[in-house]
């Protein structure tokens, strides 16, 4: 059976094109304990039916400021709530008001990742969450690969330690000034020394990048994460179902890698003019 997510109007179809069966699940509230005034989104069907659905970050109300916790939840064939099945951090933003017009509010997200890297299966019998927060400055350097099966049943969870990488002097220097090059920027700043001031205290709560740029679940159940960039590059950790590390490889940091398992990557690669190309690579043990 066939399906597709409508977003606007919070719903599922379900449809069979041999026969012409069409069926609808809704999204329902999440109830008393949601977050601001957050409402489902239709993410992703899940088998026998179901659905996954989770609400938008921008989705809160004033008094419980922006939403940093997203729940992902597993609806019934009727759309009614079922499970929980994970809590994915958000991307870090701040509502910034100082040096601005009177009135005047910026919503800003940080310029680096803050949010769990996360990824369904392609069967969309699990999803992989990856801890992927930059290291704060103390205590150990870890992230957590999870992965829970669709009906909430958490099938392997492990934690990784890591070399921690600062970020370079000017960096947020370079981001304030394009910024502020924006023509929308000039617009809304009365103050710029006030407004770039609070933009920096923002931006420099991070000190460190965070230790994952991507994930991907294999075809049969496996899980590939991917580091940051090392002169071009990245490597990748593969973990099997049961959360076993099974191997590392690496790849150009400009390939893309959209399906893999044990026997094979697919990958989208660029040449000197970036026109991209599908390569399939066997992997050899």
């Amino acid at each position: 059976m066939n399906s597709f997510g409508d977003a606007e109007l919070r719903r599922f179809t379900f449809y069979e094109v041999a026969t012409g069966e069409v069926r609808t699940i809704p999204c329902h509230a999440y109830g008393p304990d949601a977050p601001g005034t957050a409402r489902p989104v239709p993410l992703i069907a899940l088998p026998e039916s179901r659905a996954a659905a989770a609400p938008h970050p921008s989705d809160a109300a004033p008094e419980h400021g922006i939403l940093t916790t997203v729940p992902v939840v597993a609806l019934d064939t009727a759309g009614a709530l079922r499970d929980t099945l994970t809590l994915l951090s958000a991307q870090n933003s701040v509502n910034i008001t100082a040096g601005l017009v009177e009135h005047g509010t910026v919503r800003l997200s940080h310029p680096i990742a803050q949010g769990d890297n996360w990824r369904f299966a392609p069967d969309r019998s699990s999803i992989v969450v990856v801890e992927g927060g930059p290291w704060a400055g103390d205590g150990p350097a870890e992230f957590g690969v999870t992965m829970v099966h669709s009906n909430g049943d958490t099938l392997f969870h492990r934690r990784l330690a890591y070399a921690p990488r600062p970020v370079p002097d000017g960096y947020y220097d370079d981001e304030i000034e394009t910024m502020m090059g924006y023509p929308r920027m000039s617009e809304a700043v009365a103050g710029q020394r006030a407004f770039t001031n609070a933009v920096r205290e923002f931006y420099e709560q991070t000190r460190y990048y965070p230790p994952v740029t991507n994930v991907v679940v294999g075809s049969d159940g496996t899980a590939w994460i991917a580091g940051l960039d090392e002169d071009g590059e990245r490597d990748w950790l593969v973990f099997d179902a049961s959360g076993a590390s099974i191997g590392r490889f690496r790849l150009p940091t400009r390939w893309h890698m959209g399906y893999a398992n044990r026997n094979e990557a697919w990958v989208v690669e660029r040449d000197a003019l970036d026109i991209p190309y599908v390569v399939r690579y066997e992997i050899v043990r």
